[in-house]
């Protein structure tokens, strides 16, 4: 049991990516080489356990939130360790090749499920550990986040066999550790080609403001003028760079935006003074319905779009059943927001339309892939992640944006309340991040100006064809239950 527990904690090492991320390669070898030996119902007891540990350490940032949320959490997604902790011990006589094809998709099929149900959760992926590790996920331009954690899962099964056996495999066992390795200097090649590969010669440059607000001054009511003119501090600091375009977080205008058309007022008023294109983010209200919104007004301070955030975080910005279950709303006192119908294009008239994401939707591959394959030529996002503090969170945010800018050879920009705001560009490179004088990036004040590509993109196999890789996981996992079952049955004839 210390062996599971063991991979659980030294997983969690790996979050976020600037962490030991090294030991993702190696971190479930003491998990395989102990469940391999359990039968399939202690196997589950197991894993889930493992899973609980591991998600309540690595997502420990929730409690900033919710309790309860953060426990109820790590008990769903435990489920996926448990169903895993089953492959391992019901794969346990497979030939190595086969154990390392099986274990591999099960996973990466896992965290694909769990990506889409119940609203989707794809943080903590075990191709997020690998976010700085450039030149190895290239690839996920034509798989996905999906095909770096197979790729990883496939080497913690090798490095299992070989503990296992102190060395000592089969010639059919070290064809397969070869094949691994040998799969993994093609995608290392695949990866230096990528990255020497010319980029867009259009750029756009892009001011990234980082107000550091807590979220008690957002909600005083007499403190709304004191938000606004910080963050217009902020962004005449970035004037003397002519930006193309300022971008002020996620909810950065207080209050409910239409209830101070004096406020807004101002805001139109610095964006017609210096001719300069300007985006934030407020809650705006149609009826009874409210919206988490990016707002886009040009140089004459005209607003030029809208768009509003589709999807929605559960207990976050709404509460599921709130009919059925009203007692929920004792426990999180929220009212709900109303989705967005669909993505917008944003174009403030220079022909350059790009595309945001509010808050976690830069997590979400469909949204990303959806907004670049409709036209956009470069992604922004906007985000308070100011509710977690100086925890890991916002640099867990990060590691999966990094995949959204690989996956579509896309820039994206990232403008946040309290951190990481930066710049990412279409190979994932992280540049121009707010700092302050000693360096961090988190719980920082200040303003970045950045030059990225702004397009139009490189049309890429994900883009084209999706989550296909996932879809190719799951093919694997039946063909191979189906052979081992006709082996089996013929072995009994």
């Amino acid at each position: 049991m210390a062996g599971i527990l063991l991979s659980a904690v030294l997983l969690s090492f790996c979050f976020p990516s600037g962490g030991l991320w090294w030991l993702a390669w190696i971190a479930f070898v003491p998990f395989i080489i102990v469940v391999r030996r359990l039968d399939w119902k202690v196997s589950f007891r197991a894993g889930y356990l493992a899973g609980f540990l591991f998600f309540a350490l690595t997502l420990f940032w929730i409690h900033h939130v919710t309790w309860i949320g953060l426990l109820l959490l790590s008990a769903y997604l435990a489920l996926y360790w448990a169903v895993f902790a089953c492959a391992v011990s019901s794969s346990a006589t497979w030939t190595l090749a086969r154990r390392v094809l099986f274990l591999s998709a099960v996973w990466a099929a896992g965290e694909y499920v769990r990506a889409q149900a119940f609203t989707g959760f794809g943080w903590a992926s075990l191709a997020h550990t690998q976010s700085n590790n450039i030149l190895l996920i290239q690839f996920s331009d034509i798989t996905g986040t999906y095909g770096v954690s197979f790729v990883l899962m496939a080497f913690n099964v090798v490095a299992a066999e070989w503990v296992a056996r102190k060395g000592r495999v089969d010639v059919r066992g070290r064809r397969a550790a070869w094949a691994v390795i040998l799969g993994m200097a093609l995608l290392l090649a695949y990866g230096m080609g990528r990255l020497s590969a010319p980029s867009s010669t259009s750029r756009v440059r892009v001011a990234l403001v980082q107000g550091n607000i807590s979220l008690a001054d957002y909600a005083d009511p007499n403190l709304k003028d004191y938000v606004v003119e910080r963050h217009l501090a902020l962004s005449r600091q970035a004037l003397a760079y002519k930006p193309d375009l300022i971008l002020w977080p996620e909810t950065s205008f207080p209050q409910f935006i239409w209830d101070h058309p004096e406020l807004f007022e101002k805001v139109r008023a610095f964006a017609r003074e210096h001719h300069v294109k300007l985006m934030l983010g407020a809650v705006t209200r149609s009826g009874e319905q409210y919206f988490n919104t990016a707002i886009l007004m040009n140089g004459s301070g005209e607003t030029k779009g809208m768009y509003s955030k589709q999807h929605l975080v559960i207990l976050g910005e709404y509460i599921p059943f709130r009919r059925q279950l009203p007692w929920l709303a004792r426990f999180v006192p929220i009212d709900d927001f109303s989705p967005g119908v669909s993505q917008v294009l944003l174009d403030a008239g220079d022909q350059r339309p790009f595309a945001a994401l509010i808050c976690f939707e830069d997590t979400i591959p469909a949204l990303a892939r959806a907004a670049v394959n409709g036209g956009a030529g470069f992604l922004v996002n906007i985000t308070n992640d100011g509710w977690f503090g100086a925890s890991r969170q916002p640099a867990m945010h990060l590691d999966n944006a990094v995949f959204r800018a690989v996956e579509n050879r896309v820039s994206l920009l990232r403008a946040t309340n309290t951190g990481v705001s930066c710049g990412i560009l279409p190979t994932g490179e992280i540049t121009g991040c707010v700092a302050d004088g000693s360096g961090p990036r988190i719980l920082a004040e200040g303003v970045s100006v950045v030059d990225v590509p702004s397009g139009p993109p490189q049309m890429t196999f994900y883009r084209k064809f999706g989550d296909i890789f996932a879809m190719l996981c799951f093919a694997v996992i039946l063909s191979l239950m189906l052979t081992t079952k006709f082996i089996r049955e013929n072995k009994d004839v």
